[in-house]
């Protein structure tokens, strides 16, 4: 997957063909974050595909939204309290999740709701993200009569406005303020003002107890090294530090060593990845070098010994031989491999042929027991 935006930049990539989602894999990719960090859903998706795989998997194909009408920035996000457009007793819903490819927006499940068959728990219903509107509060209304008392009643967003987005690099995800332009019913003292409107709180995730087999903070927190004592002094005595033979035999047998020598030097070579890019270019610069050095040696032998030859010939001979030699080394190197290979392989087949004979002499060996479902043919039964 490309990435799908630059810290200064929010223009999606170019991309070659549409991304082959299947039906499911669109079912599932509602969101229960309510921050946007990438823009992945604006990405075109193969429409044939999609269907293709809806009817193998005898599933409904989900209606995905054109990429020109999908939302970018979500002001609607899951936490939010909202009610749905055309809903007259101005029932509060909570948004528990979203999917942004299709522009639905999944509300908390009530008492009997439809039960997801997969999950086993009550379904809530969805609704598109345009019959949503946004729950700003409570707020009292002078009474129509004199002698009638202020009345409470719920406003919602009519209209919403937004600021500039941003990406900020210390949460990771795009920050920007929303605000209610247009509410409903309209308040008298917010003319011409926006409510801005807060984003809802994330819960933290629960702490895990831990378990027997975890490390405990003892046993984290505990020193298990200590670098060794430097001399003060500039001219004092250097530590001395056990050859490696030294320390592999010593913890090869079960001995002990001194917390105070630098052995973590010796695990750098073991811990260090062979495949990697650093090593395998030190091992090619080591083959460079060792090539110059040993077309100079050939070059030099050779200009020695000119034996009625020119120096351009001789050097063209010593090219030749080195060139001649560096291939057998090659050809040497694939021959060892070769043999192990083929060793490996005759070890194989020895094991199978002698798995297969143990197979074989425990057939012959069986002896069934008496039972009354053993019944032995007569010779007449038996047929050729």
């Amino acid at each position: 997957m490309p990435r799908l935006f630059n810290g200064n930049s929010l223009r999606l990539p170019k991309i070659a063909g549409n991304l082959k989602l299947t039906a499911g894999q669109i079912s599932g990719l509602v969101s229960k974050s309510p921050w946007t960090k990438n823009f992945r859903h604006m990405l075109p998706v193969d429409i044939k595909h999609l269907r293709l795989t809806a009817k193998m998997s005898d599933i409904t194909t989900p209606k995905v939204v054109l990429t020109r009408d999908r939302i970018k920035y979500w002001n609607i996000v899951p936490g939010d309290q909202i009610r749905v457009r055309g809903d007259r007793n101005n029932t509060l819903h909570t948004v528990e999740a979203i999917n942004r490819w299709t522009n639905r927006v999944h509300l908390t499940p009530t008492e009997g709701s439809a039960q997801d068959a997969q999950e086993g728990r009550n379904r809530g219903p969805h609704v598109h993200y345009s019959k949503c509107q946004l729950y700003i509060g409570d707020f009292a209304f002078p009474p129509t009569n004199a002698s009638e008392e202020p009345v409470t009643r719920r406003v919602f967003a009519r209209r919403l406005g937004t600021s500039h987005p941003r990406w900020d690099p210390r949460v990771r995800h795009f920050v920007w303020k929303r605000a209610a332009v247009a509410v409903e019913p309209a308040l008298p003292r917010f003319r011409k003002r926006r409510i801005e409107i807060p984003w809802p709180i994330v819960p933290k995730p629960p702490v895990i107890p831990a378990e027997p087999w975890d490390t405990s903070r003892e046993e984290v927190g505990r020193v298990t090294w200590r670098p060794p004592p430097f001399a003060k002094d500039r001219t004092g005595a250097i530590p001395k530090v056990i050859p490696e033979k030294t320390f592999l035999s010593i913890m090869l047998s079960g001995g002990t060593l001194d917390v105070q020598h630098p052995i973590e030097i010796y695990l750098a070579k073991e811990l260090s990845n062979p495949h990697g890019f650093a090593k395998r270019h030190e091992r090619w610069l080591t083959y460079q070098e060792y090539k110059k050095t040993l077309l100079a040696e050939y070059i030099e032998r050779e200009t020695k010994h000119l034996d009625g030859r020119t120096m351009t010939a001789a050097r063209a001979d010593a090219v030749f031989m080195c060139r001649e030699r560096l291939e057998q080394e090659r050809k040497d190197k694939v021959g060892l491999k070769q043999t192990y290979h083929k060793l490996k392989l005759e070890r194989k087949t020895r094991r199978k042929n002698r798995k297969q004979e143990k197979i074989r002499a425990r057939l012959a060996n069986m002896v069934l027991p008496e039972a009354p479902n053993q019944v032995l043919p007569r010779l007449e039964e038996v047929t050729l």
